[in-house]
């Protein structure tokens, strides 16, 4: 008797803020015609101690975001050093959340319609809101993870300038993990589909999130192979208090676990793990269905590793101006589970089926800050066209 996975329809939202580049990791910069700053560029030694230049400087190593609790607060730049307007964004988000923590029904509303220079009103979404004018803006996930080095996580504005707000506890890899994919491995235990995404532009720590370092994915892992390891060992658990169990319950309990991994580049696909592209697409009643992509049985977090480095390498990359690796596809890894539980009795078997899709989305980009050019510049168009 088997029973296919399905969807519970929960949203889970977490967003991880990791550093900001300092202005000593950037580029070296020399103004071009009409006063644009270009990184390729290099600074002269004049230039280095204009005036100019220490405002530029100033303004790189200026943080514009906070958090507090689950609450984003992405401050106007114009307003960073004005120690009364940065209290007023304060003030506005630590009412909200107190009155989030009463009960009461105002504590959304209030953050989205604080207003702090013009008091125009703003529309609200489910995701964030805009304060307008020289206000700031509020977004509520439901978790925040802060990566940042300590010495830049207290220079977030609202603790900057606070005598009782401390900064974030450091965010690690495992943290990203409890607050986002272990849900999803428990719930395919159940039989529930669920699909982890990684957002954001190029560079912001997408595939570092998802895989860790590429280069040693057991030295600090990400979020797909801690899926897997914690999949793995809750899967033996069962069985093993099966097996412990099986004698008086006459119960039989298997499982099956296998891994596929493709990108989608420029609208083809391709699979990573033999290669073969673009491959066909069909579209029926079910789920799209990929023609010839590999999928493998995986039996170990070792084995499962070994293919997800095959595919890594295979992945279609570039340097933009951004990043020196940026990832320009979509690579989805999708785990299916089948789960069976046969009566030994009646030899009567039940199944249980999930799938779990993982996906580290392209970097989306602006093409005069990714400084793209020919077939990158057509890349991030795609990409683009298609977020």
């Amino acid at each position: 008797m088997p029973v296919s996975g399905k969807d519970d329809g929960r949203i889970h939202v977490c967003v991880r803020i990791r550093d900001v580049p300092s202005y000593a990791s950037l580029p070296p910069q020399l103004p071009a015609e009409g006063g644009i700053t270009t990184p390729r560029m290099k600074r002269t030694a004049a230039s280095a101690s204009t005036p100019t230049h220490q405002a530029q400087q100033a303004e790189a190593t200026s943080i514009c975001v906070s958090t507090l609790d689950n609450v984003v607060v992405m401050h106007d730049p114009r307003t960073l050093h004005d120690a009364s307007s940065i209290a007023k964004d304060a003030s506005s988000l630590i009412q909200s959340l107190k009155a989030r923590e009463d009960g009461s029904n105002v504590a959304i509303e209030s953050m989205h319609t604080s207003r702090y220079q013009n008091h125009t009103q703003s529309s609200a979404t489910a995701q964030g809101v805009s304060a307008g004018g020289n206000g700031a803006s509020y977004f509520e996930c439901d978790e925040c993870i802060v990566s940042m080095d300590p010495g830049n996580s207290r220079l977030m504005p609202i603790v900057r300038d606070s005598d009782f707000l401390q900064p974030p506890a450091y965010g690690k890899q495992e943290d990203v993990y409890q607050g986002t994919a272990a849900q999803a491995v428990e719930a395919s235990l159940e039989g529930i589909n669920s699909c982890v995404f990684a957002y954001g532009q190029t560079g912001s720590g997408k595939t570092y999130t998802l895989f860790g370092d590429t280069n040693c994915l057991t030295r600090d892992p990400g979020v797909v192979l801690r899926s897997i390891d914690d999949l793995f060992r809750r899967l033996e658990a069962r069985k093993a208090e099966a097996d412990s169990e099986g004698e008086a319950r006459q119960i039989e309990y298997k499982y099956d676990v296998k891994l596929s991994f493709f990108e989608i580049y420029q609208s083809d696909v391709t699979c990573l793990l033999s290669k073969r592209g673009p491959l066909k697409v069909t579209v029926s009643d079910g789920p799209p269905v990929i023609i010839d992509l590999d999928v493998r049985s995986v039996s170990s977090y070792a084995q499962a590793v070994s293919f997800i480095e095959v595919g890594l390498r295979r992945r279609q990359t570039g340097e933009t101006g951004m990043n020196a690796k940026s990832s320009r596809s979509h690579a989805i890894v999708q785990i299916t589970l089948r789960q069976y539980r046969t009566n030994k009795r009646t030899k009567e078997t039940v199944e249980f089926s999930s799938v779990i899709n993982m996906v580290d989305l392209a970097g989306s980009e602006r093409q005069r800050t990714a400084k793209t050019e020919g077939k990158s510049r057509k890349e991030g168009i795609e990409i683009n066209l298609r977020e």
